[in-house]
């Protein structure tokens, strides 16, 4: 993975630290689109499956809205 901001601005990413981003299995494509197109990607949370229904339980909602788009996405 790339870093996509010079290392004198807010967000750059130093290349040790490119593993972390890579542990998930997110390719850099969908890192791409899913940084900048977050609210097109998950509707509510985002997120496993576990930590949406942690969230709804929490927030007394009846379902994990955006499951789907976060199993698509996140695996």
């Amino acid at each position: 993975m790339t870093s996509f901001c010079h290392d004198d601005k807010r967000g750059y990413i130093p290349s040790e630290s490119t593993k972390k981003l890579e542990q998930p299995g997110i390719n850099e494509d969908q890192w791409l689109t899913m940084t900048r197109q977050f609210e097109q990607c998950f509707s509510t949370f985002a997120g496993n499956e576990h930590q949406l229904r942690y969230a709804c339980e929490k927030l007394d909602y009846q379902r994990p809205s955006g499951l789907n788009r976060c199993k698509a996405a996140l695996g």
